[in-house]
């Protein structure tokens, strides 16, 4: 086989484990983009390899143990919920975001664990949706970096909020 039609053939299968990789990702997240998308609520969807999500999460204090290190932050805030009641967690969110005065910025909603795929919505939309948001994940972050804020929903029935000091 000569080296163009090598090279194409190569080209060829990796846009075809990029598609397979991205209808997982999908797949993955179909809940939540499912009623964003009834919701009519528009998103960016950042596939799993684009940094730029994780970029904006870069930005905040992340212990070695993958949690928000809140010692580093300033007007921090943790909350307890049950997991098991993950109906509590969109109510325990807004009661956070009219708290903190957080408004309605756009912000990433980050994935800790990879291959998957990240967004970026309203607030409001993340709240409204937050049990489809977190879904089956070990952790989630809402990341809003031009305000310097970030949430983590912990999967140890926590959620941590901070600002970068």
């Amino acid at each position: 086989m000569d080296q163009n039609k090598r090279q194409a053939l190569e080209k060829r299968r990796q846009q075809l484990k990029q598609k397979l990789s991205q209808a997982e990702q999908l797949k993955d997240k179909a809940a939540l983009l499912s009623a964003l998308d009834t919701q009519k609520i528009a998103y960016e969807i950042y596939w799993d390899g684009d940094r730029t999500a994780h970029k904006a999460l870069e930005k905040f204090p992340i212990t070695s143990y993958g949690v928000l290190d809140l010692i580093k932050m300033r007007d921090t805030l943790e909350l307890a919920w049950e997991w098991e009641n993950e109906a509590e967690l969109p109510k325990k969110l807004e009661k956070l975001v009219k708290e903190k005065g957080l408004g309605n910025p756009d912000v990433f909603v980050v994935y800790s664990t990879e291959p998957t795929l990240d967004l970026k919505t309203s607030l409001s939309a993340v709240v409204k949706n937050a049990k489809e948001a977190y879904g089956n994940s070990v952790d989630v972050f809402i990341v809003c970096p031009q305000n310097n804020w970030a949430i983590e929903i912990y999967h140890e029935d926590k959620i941590y909020f901070g600002r970068i000091r």
